[in-house]
């Protein structure tokens, strides 16, 4: 039985190559987007899975700060060595901070993009990075010890044994040689946190480093001790505070280690668990659209296979039989197009990669989410896509075929122009969504932010001693012909961080100043207007500390004239100069009220470089030179301000572009099907088409007519999408304080590209139509 199922099947595939060509690509794109997504899918949730103790492991995270209140990963004190000894319920406690570096420099071979961490062995025992060669519970006890990663011992190495080798490694501006105590795997790309190069702790005691100021702190629980957590909280929490009198922390969570890349208490948290369902919604949407184009077809084709039908009915078959046979078919296909969809999927995953800024790889010897998708996936099709086309086509009564009178159980047409709509919507939305999202960053990008970015470079002062001798790098900066000029300051602009102030009014509320300390430079480096008052002064004075101020903190004290603000006394600050406003914070942030403060504590943090118009590389150049030439043993980080600028929405451009790329993958399976279906269309009108040409109708009379029911459909998609689109439009923009408005122009553009898009699609095929001798076509 099976076997002449397959036979028919067969037959008929090889009778249509056409419509065969177009559902397979359509179903292989739809397999290929479901896949590609799924590994995405993948990636992002099994961050830190691998960790055979994860259930137990749990990230410490506080509530405090000095002005400005928040949750943030960096804890201040250092409850570690209690936590192991007095608390009961935890079995080990880590913590790890940045090395301050990111670099090597061995025998005058530079490696760049190092990342290193200070941590203690307790890491080994906590997290599942595996150690080759090294003892995992001594390797980093010692001071000036580290570990290294396999791939970096290769790069150093060239495949030695790295252990007992000697690493030269800056530590905070003290330099000293480190030996190497452990080789461990490369750490998976799936990890919240990563590092080249883990550093014994211990070895920041020989530096003027503040180790109770904030490291990232790590608690693996007792089995059976999660109940136990809250008690935990509260006596680090009061551990805390005893501890130099620190009451600026108000609040101490343990956070599990599955809840740690999809944090829902940081706010800066690393993955985005609404990108995961809108990327869920575009697979499964995509994947309809592909079934949809094969619904289409399939019944579109009816009259071709009734005969067919009818004469199997006449020789006994049954309804139940029929079905079969096309759900057989449906699966056929579907097996067919799964290797299409492997090769797309291949060519496409770095380009994704790409995209979505993600290292995904496919492992198709354990990765089992990947076969249970393709398992899915064909179930899927076999049930949308395969279903209606049995039901529809197996309905047929054998007298109404031997008659002619063909009326099945119910219309295919009106199916038909349902899935077109559908299809439609869906690409229309996406296209609009995508649209907003550009339009947006396009205006934040245009947006005048009250200072000038152009050719400016921010050079971050990573060298401690020259931290110290910032105004002289600032002096010898200037003097590089390519220079015109440049400004020392804690605070660049359109920056998430910075230092800030409360200051009360009488009333009682309060008013939160961010607060950069800037040098006498800062406003004609930024083109910053004065409004009223002076600069800060060149000189500092004792006992006064001279800031200035903006227009939105002078309207935020209440008060009606910028000269008001003169002389005022804040948070014992003296305002002696009003500015305009300019945004320091990003456009997701509304305007905030700034001091300028002079720089009190004689150490600069970065330095803003305004550049002439000329050879920009002979610039960079020239500073890195400058700062080489006054001893720095760190790198000069440099940094276009336009760059970071950008930087900081590059999360919403990725987005921007994966929607976009697969809004025209929609249109493209739209339009497939819409040529598939145009070519059955021109097939079964071509005589009315060579009668048409003969009573002296053109070409684009016979296109137009051809698309004319299309566009009404696509009109019906358009008018319906617009709602979608707007109010989905509309919650992305509450992102952001400063946005664009929604005007009609973006959803009639996106409307006519698609319909453009169709058009060309369903033209290409009439017009061959059009095109044929009209003789041909009648004596045919």
């Amino acid at each position: 039985m099976i076997r002449n199922y397959l036979r028919f099947v067969f037959r008929n595939f090889k009778r249509n190559p056409g419509f065969l060509s177009i559902n397979i690509i359509g179903l292989a794109v739809g397999i290929a987007t479901v896949l590609l997504i799924t590994l995405y899918i993948n990636h992002e949730l099994s961050f830190d899975n691998y960790h055979e103790k994860k259930d137990r492991i749990y990230r410490i995270v506080s509530f405090g700060g000095f002005a400005e209140k928040n949750w943030g990963d960096y804890v201040a004190g250092n409850p570690i060595q209690s936590m192991r000894e007095s608390y009961t319920e935890i079995e080990d406690a880590t913590k790890y901070m940045n090395c301050g570096t990111n670099y090597l420099r061995i025998e005058d071979v530079r490696y760049d993009d190092i990342s290193m961490l200070c941590t203690e062995s307790n890491i080994f025992n906590i997290f599942s990075f595996n150690l080759i060669a090294g003892n995992p519970n001594e390797a980093l006890n010692t001071p000036n010890r580290v570990v290294i990663s396999r791939s970096l011992a290769d790069r150093i190495y060239n495949g030695e044994n790295p252990i007992g080798k000697i690493i030269p490694i800056n530590l905070f501006r003290e330099e000293a040689e480190f030996e190497v105590a452990g080789l461990m795997e490369d750490i998976p790309v799936n990890s919240h946190f990563s590092a080249d190069i883990f550093v014994s702790y211990v070895s920041l005691e020989n530096t003027n480093l503040c180790l109770d100021c904030g490291q990232r702190m790590y608690a693996l629980l007792n089995e059976g001790n999660e109940a136990g957590i809250d008690s935990v909280e509260s006596r680090i929490l009061s551990h805390i505070r005893d501890i130099n009198g620190r009451t600026y922390v108000d609040d101490i969570k343990l956070e599990p280690l599955s809840d740690v890349y999809f944090s829902k208490t940081i706010e800066q948290s690393q993955g985005n668990m609404q990108y995961i369902y809108i990327m869920s919604g575009i697979a499964f949407l995509v994947l309809l659209i592909g079934c949809a184009n094969y619904m289409n077809l399939a019944t579109a084709r009816f009259s071709q296979r009734s005969k067919e039908i009818g004469v199997r009915k006449v020789l006994g078959a049954d309804r139940k039989e029929l079905m079969t046979q096309f759900f057989l078919e449906t699966i056929l296909l579907t097996l067919l197009a799964l290797p299409v969809a492997m090769i797309l999927l291949g060519f496409t995953l770095p380009y994704f990669n790409e995209l979505a800024g993600t290292e995904i790889s496919i492992d198709w010897l354990q990765n089992i989410t990947l076969y249970a998708t393709i398992l899915a996936s064909i179930i899927v099709i076999a049930l949308v896509a395969g279903s209606y086309p049995a039901l529809f086509l197996s309905s047929f009564k054998p007298s109404d075929v031997i008659k002619g009178e063909l009326k099945p159980s119910f219309s295919s047409t009106s199916v038909r122009k349902i899935l077109v709509v559908f299809q439609f919507f869906v690409a229309i939305v996406m296209i609009i969504i995508t649209s907003v999202i550009m339009n947006q960053l396009f205006y934040v990008q245009e947006k005048n932010l009250g200072f000038d970015s152009d050719q400016v470079v921010i050079a971050r002062l990573t060298d401690q001693e020259l931290m110290v001798k910032h105004i002289t790098v600032r002096e010898e900066f200037e003097k590089l012909a390519y220079v015109k000029e440049a400004s020392s300051s804690s605070g660049v602009p359109i920056q998430r961080g910075g230092s800030h102030i409360i200051h009360e009014l009488e009333d009682g509320t309060n008013i939160r100043f961010v607060m950069p300390t800037v040098d006498e430079n800062f406003l004609s480096t930024m083109d910053i207007k004065l409004v009223s008052g002076r600069n800060i002064s060149t000189e500092l004075k004792e006992g006064v500390r001279e800031v200035l101020i903006n227009l939105d903190g002078v309207k935020r004290l209440g008060l009606e004239f910028p000269e008001d603000a003169l002389e005022l006394e804040i948070s014992g600050y003296t305002v002696v100069g009003v500015i305009e406003d300019f945004h320091i914070k990003p456009l997701d942030v509304e305007m905030q009220p700034i001091l300028l403060s002079q720089n009190q504590w004689g150490r600069g943090y970065g330095m803003l470089v305004k550049l002439q118009g000329g050879n920009i590389a002979n610039a960079l150049d020239g500073l890195k030179e400058v700062w080489n030439d006054m001893g720095a043993l760190e790198p000069l980080d440099i940094k276009f301000l336009d760059d970071q600028i950008n930087e900081l929405y590059q999360k919403e451009r990725n987005t921007a572009k994966t929607i976009g790329s697969f809004a025209f993958l929609a249109i493209f399976l739209c339009c497939l099907g819409l040529f598939g279906l145009v070519t059955f269309i021109t097939e079964q009108r071509i005589k009315e088409i060579g009668i048409r040409k003969v009573l002296g109708a053109t070409v684009s009379n016979i296109i137009l007519l051809l698309f004319k029911d299309f566009g009404k459909l696509i009109l019906i998609s358009f008018f319906i999408s617009i709602p979608i689109a707007f109010y989905t439009s509309e919650k992305w923009l509450e992102n952001f304080v400063y946005r664009i408005e929604i005007g009609p122009v973006i959803f009639l553009v996106s409307g006519l590209i698609v319909m453009i898009i169709a058009l060309i699609s369903t033209g290409i095929r009439s017009r061959q139509a059009a095109l044929t001798n009209p003789a041909e076509i009648l004596r045919g």
